[in-house]
């Protein structure tokens, strides 16, 4: 399994009330904290994988609006720390707005947060979805109201782009970037400091 991945288990057995958390890949050596039986790869063993809301795959990341901390990982983020966000497409592919303009990437969004799923809103129709999406982006560009040259950092940004589609699409037309986030954004991220936390801790045990 990839190192960047970021799972944790609950894991129990027969014969024994305790039920505990690992981060993964498992340490076999490790020991129920109750009785001090060693973990097996055996029926008697109970793993559960816990939900883990960050995005572990491209399928993952299809389809919807994702966000990451501007900087770093989601392990070292702190509520009020600046975030950025795209838009996926069907493959994964992230189109978002920056500096350099709008930008089509995926391997930077490794361990981010999918707060909306557009799959519902396409009635599945994944075609219809990335048409819509390279269409609004080939209109921008002409338009050159995303170019780089545009982008302030507080008054035109990423959050601005992913707007703009919404109301492109008619899916929704925010009065204010707060009205997104207290929608969208802020109980999800609370989750995933919470659960990163977690797995830190764990992983430091």
């Amino acid at each position: 399994m990839p190192p960047n991945k970021m799972y944790i288990s609950t894991v129990n057995h027969i014969g024994c009330t305790t039920r505990f958390l690992l981060v993964e890949p498992l340490n076999f050596k490790s020991k129920c904290p109750d009785c001090q039986a060693k973990i097996e790869k055996n029926e008697k063993w109970t793993i559960s994988r816990l939900p883990c809301p960050l995005a572990q795959s491209h399928e993952d990341l299809a389809c919807g609006i994702v966000i990451k901390p501007s900087n770093g990982h989601f392990k070292s983020y702190k509520l009020g720390d600046d975030l950025h966000i795209g838009i996926s497409n069907s493959q994964g592919l992230i189109y978002s707005f920056w500096t350099k303009g709008i930008e089509i990437d995926t391997s930077k969004w490794e361990n981010s947060l999918k707060i909306l799923d557009f799959r519902a809103f396409f009635f599945e129709n994944l075609n219809l979805l990335d048409n819509s999406m390279d269409f609004f982006v080939e209109i921008q560009r002409k338009m050159k109201k995303f170019d780089k040259s545009k982008y302030m950092e507080n008054d035109w940004n990423c959050f601005d782009f992913v707007m703009e589609y919404m109301k492109f699409t008619n899916y929704r037309n925010y009065r204010s970037k707060i009205d997104f986030l207290e929608e969208f954004v802020t109980k999800k991220l609370e989750n995933v400091v919470k659960y990163c936390m977690l797995f830190e801790k764990l992983s430091n045990k």
